[in-house]
């Protein structure tokens, strides 16, 4: 299975939660998951529009090429989310599947639903010969990793640096 395929899902669980891959019409939620997380992870208050901007040039994007996104919902509700971004390794001659965007609302927490939609996401990436399945969490964030942990992840012995390009997020 391809990455383009992997990314179409769905499957009700007999607890009423529901996974399936993210449509525009959520879009508005995710903006505000997005950036409640944020707040929560840093202290750090987004700008709502250019969130939206990159949700619809991820759900939006037919090519697959950008990767995509898979939400949990209750009830018609989404409450539950995570972006799958893939980067290419000319080592493994295979994609490495970021997990990024976790974010299950703090009413759904505790339930399951992250080991869910990481089941899940391992399993297409698997379906997909990746070479592995990455995400990265804030150094203080020490509930996200004994969860990561606690489903096999190991820290890498990779760390990541950044330079901010400033004309990169303009308009």
């Amino acid at each position: 299975m391809s990455s383009d395929e992997a990314k179409t899902t769905s499957g009700e669980a007999e607890d009423g939660y529901v996974l399936r891959r993210a449509t525009l019409e959520d879009v508005e939620t995710l903006v505000t998951f997005n950036n409640d997380s944020a707040i929560e992870t840093e202290n750090r208050q987004l700008d709502r529009d250019k969130i939206r901007r990159g949700l619809e040039g991820i759900i939006g994007d037919t090519s697959g090429a950008r990767g995509f996104y898979l939400v949990v919902e209750k009830e018609n509700m989404v409450v539950a989310c995570s972006m799958v971004t893939f980067e290419w390794s000319e080592w493994n001659a295979a994609n490495y599947w970021w997990i990024q965007s976790v974010y299950v609302h703090k009413d759904h927490r505790r339930r399951g639903l992250f080991k869910r939609l990481y089941a899940k996401i391992y399993a297409l990436a698997k379906e997909d010969k990746a070479a592995a399945v990455r995400l990265y969490v804030e150094h203080d964030n020490e509930r996200a990793k004994s969860t990561y942990v606690a489903m096999g992840m190991q820290p890498s012995h990779y760390l990541m640096y950044e330079v901010d390009l400033p004309d990169a997020t303009a308009e």
